[in-house]
């Protein structure tokens, strides 16, 4: 019978906490499931046999010892854990089934502590083994019963890994069933010798398993190779797999132009190639390339000459405005690095980076100097620092000197400046331009702040490519509402966030409705959850790209970016970009195989020069590379691991540096503050989960010698941290819970969000805390705090942010105040924080939205014919060409409830008064004009569909035949074709291209989904506010037309007849650009290959130094008036040149489609007559629930040529609409020149 020393014995092996390994699954599972056991076998050679028995001989140890040993060698090596259980089923001779009636594997807990030698561990696990076997019989009941398991799953709570020894009578029967993920099954005697490895096949591939197999026989090789071998040791790669693994870890970089130029040359060449195309939009101004680069030569030239020189550091202290980018550039084309100062930043901590970085010059606004002192300032705002000269410099500094210092959170309570230099930049340049679809023309939001990295690829990375940089002022990076306007008004098509910038701009109901704008959106700083992705899924186009960035500001902002599509599952960072090698170590800096999580060291030439001042962490953080002497590699304290796709996954950190809101911070720099506090003898941060706003948030823990006050150690920490810095939360303790160890036992600390007790009022000290709210605002804010607060800590005179709040919780503040009928401004809630104060700001509000109704909509009267709609007329239809209505075609499976269709119709109707629009002659000229409400505002057919025909032609035959009975000057714009399956019901909307562009269409979808939506909930349709007519927008483009004496539509146009000419792209290329649709997920992607191989070809054919096409896009930049919810045909055509050189077979599409490329208006004087346009309609927006099925639009008939892509079936084909009396065999020169640069486009990418 078991005895209470075996009870004893147990008690003590399995004291809490048990050791839990965390194996690196392949994939997850519940477990549930049955038969789910695969096996990987081998057999050990004689000759390792042989080494075996002669190690054992002089280690006098057993067989089953060893192998058992090298099991928990493999196990630490594959998670890091040191405290590790495994379950240990002896031999069947050795122990009978008497003596454990249900048989479970012995528990064997081992401690790998630091500095263990192997034969110290063998000598370990040799007397657990001998102290578990003797004390056996403790029952497996017993045992379950004793620590509260259930008795079928005791083997799982203790152990994740089993190890057994099968004797040769028993091992050809043994189950292959994996109660566990893994167990290690041996059997070795005289004849036969062989180790399996059981696992569970819903976690782990079986690569994975065969793998493993290999880590331990190389361990196993170790071991008998090496007597006193240290478990530190102890590698699981060979020297051949490091190498191999090394070699694919290079991604070379592309050798180009643009690679081996600096950041200003780069800007400078884009200036040369583009000088009037806007470089920067601040406050609706623009400034272009040639304005922004001669104004920071001028200030570049004042600088040199007062001695600024390579290596030099330049401190610039400027508010958000052009000034600050002008004066980043003109430090750079100085030759010298600039350190930026936030101007918000405390003065303490100005002061210090200022000293720090030993500022000698000082480039500053004259009314954010201060006390600031330096051997020589000069002034962004006096025009006396800008010299006549404005050509651009000679470069005097290389990519070996500085570019820039950035100063981030340190551990020792003192901010570290990180230094790059030029080579880290063009490294980054070259390799982030090449992995996202950045492209000349695009706009970009200009959002974050300066003191962080990711600034530059929101200021200088897009000014390298000839984008255009949408500015966002103070107030408006502030205010997420008017960050959508910006977002809108601008055309905005590229934005970078951090997860918590979006958390707090959507935290205000529709504010990310701008988003659906978006061609390109960057989030990085800080994990990507999958709930973040999904809730930004739903803001997003369908044709809208996500890409998850990473990178430590030591290798120069971003090291990778990986795309974010449906199909990617989990999450992860991607892989480094071109010339960013990543590197995966463990604990003692060996190489980790690919699943095998560790620290992600980063190398290549993006690496910063190290910290300024401090060798000590230079020394640390850069290490030298193990396995290539001449090259360093950054620690960058992630801990990842490699999948087998190639991709890293992102697992947290291994020391106490969070990232919140996407700034880094080191908890020790908050301590160390806090410690220089009077009164405060012990602090601790530490970050809390708030679970409802999937975030983190700090906490500082105090034990303090004498009650403090909270209001003045709240303004002692803003005089010293950053915003960010500072705790949500602040908790009195007696005393700092500590672990056996003596270490801080965070596990312990208590939770804010569960003690508000405890929270703030414990260092309150005489002040009268006013609880009751005193009239009804401060009631609903009281309400409103509580549900976002999570407690009723707070009184009226309490900050915001002292109560635990956070900026994301005043914007989520402000948008449920609007939905209870008050209004209270972003900005007054950040400036005053306070119940008492916040309360009399607030107002009533109605609704910003409108009710259409049949009064709002009576806009009557002539309406002008403008250039797109003459540019329409002047065609014919004849052949299959001939179309007099454009038409998109929707399906919904649930159907459409007529009655509810027809009501959102009409009130979109009333709603567009350019669909309302009639025709009548008068003599010989046509007449356009606003009808009342009166007429018959749309019409509206309806259909069965056939069960004996395919469906989609049957819909396509049906709405051709509608249209052929149709006249040109017809009773309707806009008709409605119902056609009802048992399946689900298609809608085809029918519009006139005499009123309708493509933003048309997008509108016109846009309110048809929202009024239906609400007039299927019953309740009132209600639209944004209604934006300028397109009666107003016609009337002012006619005076315009006018005052230019710009009309090119003449009347010997008219008569003009088109015809079409289409040549197949084949079976093979059709597959490539149909794929790349779909893969890129960016619309504009297969239209540049079209639009560069037409450039090409028309080059080729006139030998031109330059070529020219035109791009149709809508035009509706009137200042003071709004357009841009307004349904009309307002489209423009722009050109496009590209230089000759831009031509190199050797460069992706994506980098060389545009290269070069000038924007033009119509009217723009010298420009190279143009005879082909290239059509880039925009993907059509479904409404939701709904599949667009097919669209179609009709060329302009504006140009002689019109090429563009068309689909039929499987198979793509270039087509050409061209006028009567073109050289059809020139057309057909034309068509075979583009399918073959097509062809080595496709080539290049395969």
């Amino acid at each position: 019978m078991p005895n209470k020393t075996m009870e004893n014995y147990w008690l003590q092996e399995l004291e809490e906490p048990l050791p839990r390994l965390e194996l690196p699954y392949d994939r997850l599972s519940d477990r549930a499931q049955s038969d789910r056991g695969s096996v990987v076998a081998i057999n050990v050679e004689h000759d390792r046999m042989a080494q075996i028995k002669a190690y054992l001989l002089l280690q006098q140890a057993d067989v089953q010892t060893l192998l058992l040993s090298c099991q928990f060698v493999l196990l630490h090596k594959l998670t890091g854990d040191r405290d590790i259980m495994i379950g240990f089923e002896p031999e069947m001779n050795v122990i009978s089934n008497e003596t454990l009636p249900n048989r479970i594997g012995l528990p064997i807990r081992i401690n790998l502590h630091e500095g263990i030698s192997f034969s110290g561990l063998l000598r370990q696990v040799a007397e657990k083994r001998a102290l578990g076997l003797h004390n056996s019989r403790f029952l497996y009941e017993e045992l379950a019963t004793k620590f509260d398991l259930q008795q079928s799953g005791l083997e799982e709570a203790l152990y994740s890994s089993m190890f057994r020894y099968i004797d040769s009578s028993f091992f050809q029967n043994t189950s292959n069933d994996a109660s566990l993920p893994i167990v290690l099954q041996c059997h070795i005697d005289e004849h036969d010798n062989q180790l399996q490895m059981i696992y569970d096949a819903t976690l782990f591939r079986t690569e994975t398993i065969e793998a493993y197999m290999r880590y331990y026989l190389y361990i196993l090789d170790q071991v008998l190779n090496d007597l006193q071998l240290d478990l530190a040791s102890i590698g699981l790669l060979s020297e051949q797999e490091i190498e191999e693994s090394l070699l694919a870890s290079c991604v070379l970089q592309a050798d180009n132009e643009s690679s081996r130029l600096m950041t200003h040359e780069q800007f400078e060449r884009q200036a040369s190639l583009i000088p009037e195309a806007p470089a920067l939009i601040y406050k609706r101004q623009t400034m272009t390339y040639r304005e922004l680069n001669t104004r920071a030569n001028r200030l570049a030239r004042t600088l040199r000459a007062d001695g600024v020189m390579p290596d030099q550091i330049v401190v610039l202290i400027a508010d958000r405005s052009p000034e600050l980018l002008i004066g980043i550039l003109a430090v750079l084309k100085a030759g010298a690095a600039y350190l930026a100062i936030d101007p918000a930043f405390p003065e303490e901590r100005k002061q210090f980076m200022l000293e720090d970085s030993g500022c000698r010059y000082l480039l500053v606004q004259r009314d954010l100097k201060g006390d600031i002192d330096a051997e020589r300032i000069w002034y962004l705002d006096e025009e006396s620092n800008y010299v006549e000269d404005d050509r651009d410099l000679e470069p005097v500094s290389e990519t070996s000197n500085l570019a820039y210092v950035i100063y981030t959170s340190g551990s020792t309570g003192r901010p570290k400046g990180i230094m790059i230099e030029h080579r880290g930049l063009v490294r980054f340049f070259a390799g982030f331009a090449a992995q996202l679809p950045l492209k000349p023309g695009q706009r970009i939001l200009g959002l974050a702040t300066v003191s962080f990295d990711i600034f530059i690829v929101e200021t200088l990375l897009p000014l390298s490519l000839g984008m255009t940089i949408v500015l966002a002022s103070e107030e408006e990076k502030n205010d997420p509402s008017r960050l959508s306007d910006l977002l809108t008004e601008e055309q905005v098509d590229v934005l970078q966030l951090t997860p918590s910038r979006y958390k707090w701009w959507s935290a205000q109901t529709g504010a990310t409705k701008a988003f659906s704008s978006l061609s390109l959106l960057m989030i990085g700083a800080e994990p990507l959850t999958p709930s973040i992705w999904q809730s930004l899924k739903t803001c997003l186009s369908p044709s809208a790209r996500l890409f998850n960035l990473y990178g430590p500001t030591e290798t120069t902002v971003w090291a990778s970016a990986q795309e974010v599509t449906e199909e990617q599952h989990p999450i992860t960072i991607g892989c480094g970009l071109a010339g960013v090698p990543f590197l995966v170590m463990n604990a003692e800096g060996q190489l980790q195989p690919d699943g095998v999580p560790g620290e992600l060291y980063i190398g290549g030439p993006g690496l910063g020069r190290g910290y300024m001042n401090r060798p000590d962490l230079t020394e640390a953080a850069f290490v030298q590379h193990r396995y290539r002497m001449d090259e360093k590699l950054y620690r960058t304290g992630d801990i990842v691991r490699k999948l087998h796709d190639g991709e890293f996954l992102y697992i947290g950190r291994r020391d106490f540096q969070v990232k919140i809101r996407g700034f880094r911070i080191e908890m020790g720099e908050i301590e160390q503050v806090l410690l220089l506090y009077p009164g405060i003898r012990e602090a601790v941060i530490h970050t809390i989960p708030i679970v409802r706003q999937d975030e983190l948030a700090l906490c500082a823990y105090i034990v303090a010698e004498e009650q403090l006050d909270a209001t003045k150690l709240r303004q002692y920490l803003t005089d010293k941290l950053p915003a960010y810095m500072i705790p949500s939360y602040m908790m009195s303790l007696d005393a700092i819970p500590l672990t056996p160890t003596g270490k801080v036992d965070r596990k312990s600390l208590p939770d804010p969000t569960k003690h508000p007790t405890g929270i703030l009022q414990n260092f309150l000290s005489g002040e009268e805390q006013d609880n009751e709210p005193q009239n009804e605002q401060e009631t609903v804010l009281f309400a409103v705090w509580e549900k976002l607060l999570g407690h009723r800590a707070f009184h009226r005179n309490q900050p915001f942010f002292e109560a635990g709040g956070s900026s994301i919780m005043i914007i989520r503040l402000c948008s449920q105040l609007e939905q209870a009928g008050w209004k209270l401004k972003v900005e007054d809630m950040f400036r005053h924080q306070t119940i008492a104060r916040t309360a009399p700001l607030m107002k009533r509000t109605a609704s910003e939205h409108q009710e259409w109704s049949l009064f709002s909509g009576t806009i009557e009267g002539k309406v002008e014919f403008i250039r797109p709609q003459q540019a329409y007329l002047a065609k014919a239809w004849p052949g299959t060409i001939g179309r007099v209505y454009d038409y998109s075609m929707v399906y919904r499976p649930g159907g459409f409830d007529e009655r509810i269709l027809a009501i959102a119709l009409s009130r979109v109707m009333e709603r567009h008064d350019a669909l309302r629009i009639g025709y009548f002659t008068k003599g010989n000229e046509v007449i356009q004009y606003n009808q009342g409400m009166f007429t018959p505002l749309y019409k509206f057919d309806r259909s069965e569909l056939p069960t004996d025909q395919p469906i989609i032609s049957y819909m396509v035959q049906m709405l051709e035949e509608a249209d052929r009975r149709r006249s040109r000057f017809s009773d309707w714009r806009l008709e409605a074709h119902l056609f009802k399956g048992n399946a689900g019901d298609y809608l085809a909307l029918m519009g006139d291209p005499l009123v309708m562009d493509a933003a048309s269409w997008t509108i016109l979808k846009d309110d048809l989904s929202s009024a239906y939506k609400q007039a299927e909930a019953s309740t009132d349709i209600r639209f944004p506010a209604k934006t300028n007519s397109f009666q107003l927008y016609a009337r002012i483009m006619k005076e315009q037309e006018r005052d230019h004496n710009s009309n090119q539509y003449h009347d010997d146009r008219i008569h003009r007849t088109m015809h079409r000419y289409k040549i197949s792209m084949g079976a093979e290329l059709s597959g490539f650009l149909l794929s790349s649709f779909a893969n890129e997920s960016d619309e504009s992607f297969v239209e540049n290959i079209l639009a560069h191989s037409l450039l090409q070809a028309l080059a080729e054919e006139r030998s031109d130094e330059r070529a020219h096409i035109r791009l149709d896009g809508r035009s509706t930049d009137t200042p003071g008036l709004n357009y841009s919810r307004t349904i009309g045909r307002m489209d423009q055509i722009l050109t496009v040149a590209l230089n000759q050189y831009a031509f190199a077979p050797d460069r992706p599409v994506h980098e060389i489609a545009i290269v070069g490329e000038k924007l033009l208006t119509d009217d723009a004087e010298n420009t190279t007559p143009t005879r082909l346009l290239v059509r880039m309609d925009k993907l059509s927006v479904a409404l939701p629930d709904l599949e667009v099925i097919q669209d179609y639009q009709q060329p302009t008939g504006q140009y002689d040529i019109e090429g563009f892509f068309c689909k039929s079936g499987s198979e793509v084909y270039v087509a050409f609409d061209y006028v009567h009396g073109e050289d059809l065999a020139k057309i057909r020169q034309l068509a075979d020149r583009v399918l073959r640069l097509m062809q080595d486009v496709a080539s290049w990418y395969k």
